[in-house]
């Protein structure tokens, strides 16, 4: 009985952090962007290492960045925003395996509104936007996007 107990409260728990990672954390959107913008061995690691084992010094090509997109609103949760009041866009914890300087640009749909690592935007109404991060390190560009709905 104390086995089958265990059990489900495991697969509760499994079935939670998967719930979470569909969308409603933040932490759990920027594992699941990090992983998929890796250096495509499947661990989502950043190292100096590539699939061959070759240091960044000795490799020959270039591997592309990760883009991770932040978004915060100071005052609110993580799961929803209030229009009019500044939403908060973050690369910060984008990077690149090689070391090169990343540039950055922010979208907001068609339109650009920024340039750099960190902007700010105001929605001054409802509806659905989808939020676009640029990060290129001269030779790589990677894309990242969210859809949010207020």
């Amino acid at each position: 009985m104390k086995r089958i107990i265990c059990c489900s409260i495991l697969i509760i728990l499994i079935i939670s952090v998967l719930a979470f990672s569909v969308g409603c954390c933040p932490i759990f959107e920027n594992i699941t962007n990090w992983i998929s913008n890796d250096n495509n061995d499947g661990t989502g690691e950043t190292t100096n290492f590539d699939n061959k084992g070759e240091t960044a010094e000795e490799r020959t090509e270039n591997i592309r960045p990760i883009a991770v997109l932040e978004v915060y609103q100071q005052s609110s949760g993580s799961d929803y925003f209030a229009v009019g009041n500044p939403v908060y866009f973050s690369a910060a914890d984008s990077s690149d395996a090689d070391g090169d300087i990343l540039n950055f640009q922010w979208q907001i749909g068609d339109t650009v509104i920024s340039d750099g690592g960190e902007t700010s935007y105001i929605f001054n109404s409802t509806g659905e936007y989808v939020i676009v991060l640029t990060a290129s390190d001269g030779s790589n560009t990677v894309t990242v996007s969210k859809r949010f709905t207020w």
